[in-house]
């Protein structure tokens, strides 16, 4: 028994699912691409902290007796900037990865613009319309 397929809904389809299969693998391309470079950052902070543990017998007195500060100096700016670059990483959108995903609404967006007197209503903020002109409430159109 032969079915009947719609090529055009059938080749619309097979569209957007290559699109969409080559949205995520540029996705995680570039994902992958950052933790590999955050990788690549802390390994070089250690090397360089390791070596200056390692080598501090080498190093001239006057840098040697500093050599401690120094590594912590290279160990917290190593730690900050993994701390922001996995904090970057955390806000990326899932969708897109240069687009970035924020947490909650500001605590403005919940509230009320409007010219009438509050009722029942809670959240409200009070406009200045003195240097408005007219308005008509219809619309929303404000007219000078």
């Amino acid at each position: 028994m032969a079915s009947n397929v719609d090529i055009t809904k059938f080749s619309e389809e097979m569209k957007q699912n290559i699109r969409r299969t080559a949205e995520m693998n540029r996705y995680y391309e570039l994902k992958y691409a950052e933790y590999k470079n955050i990788a690549f950052e802390f390994a070089i902070g250690l090397v360089v902290i390791i070596s200056i543990t390692f080598l501090g017998d080498f190093l001239p007195d006057s840098i040697y007796k500093y050599s401690n500060y120094i590594v912590i100096i290279i160990s917290v700016f190593v730690l900050v900037k993994l701390g922001t670059r996995l904090f970057d990483l955390s806000r990326r959108s899932p969708i897109i990865f240069d687009e970035y995903q924020f947490g909650q609404p500001s605590r403005y967006e919940d509230y009320d613009l409007s010219l009438r007197p509050p009722s029942n209503r809670t959240k409200v903020v009070n406009i200045d319309t003195s240097t408005m002109g007219e308005i008509n409430a219809d619309r929303g159109i404000i007219y000078y």
